[in-house]
């Protein structure tokens, strides 16, 4: 289960990390119950059931043209994980301000390297669930996601998502299936919830 931790470390090779929750798939059982335990060096503690989580949400990638949240949204929880804020560590304004703060940083990344027609990234807001809507979602008798309390030197209230079932009895279908999920996952969030 070390292996499995050393993913979450701020000295996990990049390589690794981006591809965190297929690792954790791997090892269903051992991804289960790291949950219980602290993951990262910053955590104030692991996320429990009864907590509700808030995933923020940009314009345009996370939207379609009538405003409504595209699956797409929730594609991290596959590979690197799902960053999700632990709302009873941070306070909503905090969410609002950090969504902005991020849009700027983002739009200013893109006019630097020479992409202008990418710096149009707009924070909307945030979805939410309990935790434990999250984690009790089961197909094909496997739990299909994890929530780990991956927190960061800069925001302790962080908190990532997983698939750690990835893979199904139908191996015609795997890329389908996984969109499924992700759906199904989109669908236990909250409608959006606005800055003021």
């Amino acid at each position: 289960m070390d292996e499995l931790l050393a993913l979450f470390s701020i000295y996990c090779d990049a390589e690794k990390a981006s591809q965190k929750c297929k690792l954790l798939a791997d090892n269903h059982g051992d991804a289960i119950a790291l949950e219980k335990i602290s993951v990262s060096e910053f955590s104030p503690g692991p996320v429990v059931n009864q907590e509700y989580i808030a995933r923020q949400i940009f314009s345009p990638i996370h939207v379609e043209d009538d405003n409504s949240i595209k699956s797409t949204a929730f594609d991290d929880v596959a590979n690197k994980g799902l960053s999700v804020n632990r709302m009873s560590l941070v306070e909503v304004e905090t969410i609002h301000s950090n969504g902005l703060e991020k849009q700027n940083r983002d739009n200013a990344k893109a006019l630097e390297s020479g992409r202008p027609e990418k710096a149009n990234r707009e924070y909307l807001g945030f979805v939410q669930t309990k935790v434990e809507t999250v984690r009790d979602y089961y197909d094909e008798d496997a739990r299909v996601y994890s929530v780990y309390d991956s927190s960061l030197n800069s925001s302790r209230e962080h908190a990532d998502i997983c698939m750690i079932k990835q893979d199904t009895r139908s191996n015609d279908n795997v890329k389908w299936v996984k969109m499924f999920r992700r759906k199904k996952l989109q669908e236990m969030f909250s409608p959006l919830t606005t800055p003021a």
